[in-house]
């Protein structure tokens, strides 16, 4: 009988391939670019969802969210939360014998769907104070095979900048220039961004790169034209290859028609057997002929 795993699982807060191991050569990530270095790096993934809660609710379900039901954030006003009947990688691995441990953000709920067995209070932006949690759960439980989630806090936005106006104890400041940072294709090189990114690499409208995008009027967020930001339209169709920044939609494109209806259909055929409620809307508005009963 094969010997069960242990899963150790790290996931950082609005982190783009800002590393080492993707080309960066000023941030430093040694740890991560050491670990690349031994496992399998991804060139290209696809987030299911532009939101925190969901798509952690995605990772740790495996569902999509028309599915799980956790369609936004979890905290205060929002009241978002994953279907009850749902399962989810902490509660079909504690049946399998594993003590579970969420160490860090969580950002999902109900406890019943998510019931880790240790989730102690900690600065989710101290990794110091994130690895102690670690060992205190691992010398709880020696002898069992375990799941341990740890959620960083970092680089996500605090209430002003990115949390870097505070010490954090244990961890040395590694600070950075605006001249020195890589402004990916994406974003416009300007003094702003400039200095955001430094802010970003030491650790939308509250963004300071949103604030002169919006104050400068500036036409373009690196390749992609602003109004195709804020007016996205129903279908987008990328050549990744050539355009790895998405800036030219060619759904249109006579000479990918077959590709994009092929597409189209198989995108239709998992909604509809994935049970999608939101095909109601694209029966509205016209972009399918007739709902079909799953």
């Amino acid at each position: 009988m094969t010997a069960q795993r242990n899963v150790l699982f790290l996931i950082a807060d609005d982190w783009s391939r800002i590393a080492g191991c993707y080309g960066n050569s000023v941030v430093h990530t040694p740890r991560i670019d050491s670990f690349a270095r031994q496992s399998a790096t991804f060139d290209q993934a696809f987030c299911t969802s532009p939101s925190c809660a969901v798509s952690r609710a995605c990772i740790l379900t495996g569902y999509h969210s028309h599915t799980h039901g956790q369609y936004g954030h979890c905290h205060g006003i929002h009241g978002f939360s994953t279907h009850p009947h749902i399962t989810s990688t902490p509660s079909s691995l504690k049946e399998h014998g594993y003590a579970t441990a969420c160490i860090g953000k969580k950002h999902v709920e109900p406890p019943s769907v998510y019931p880790f067995d240790f989730e102690p209070q900690v600065d989710a932006r101290n990794g110091v104070e994130l690895a102690r949690a670690a060992r205190d759960f691992w010398a709880a439980n020696p002898d069992q095979p375990f799941y341990m989630h740890v959620g960083f806090f970092d680089p996500h936005r605090a209430g002003r900048g990115f949390g870097n106006e505070r010490p954090y104890p244990d961890v040395p400041a590694t600070p950075y220039r605006p001249d020195d940072v890589v402004v990916p294709p994406y974003l416009p090189d300007v003094p702003d961004v400039r200095a955001d990114l430094a802010e970003y690499s030491t650790d939308l409208f509250r963004s300071a790169t949103w604030t002169a995008v919006r104050r400068d009027a500036i036409p373009a967020m690196g390749e992609r034209p602003i109004r195709h930001l804020l007016v996205r339209a129903p279908e987008e169709l990328y050549d990744l290859e050539a355009d790895p920044t998405e800036s030219v939609n060619r759904i249109d494109d006579p000479h990918l028609r077959e590709v994009a209806a092929q597409m189209r259909t198989q995108l239709y055929q998992f909604r509809r057997d994935t049970a999608d409620p939101w095909l109601e809307v694209d029966f509205q508005e016209g972009r399918i002929d007739r709902l079909e009963p799953r």
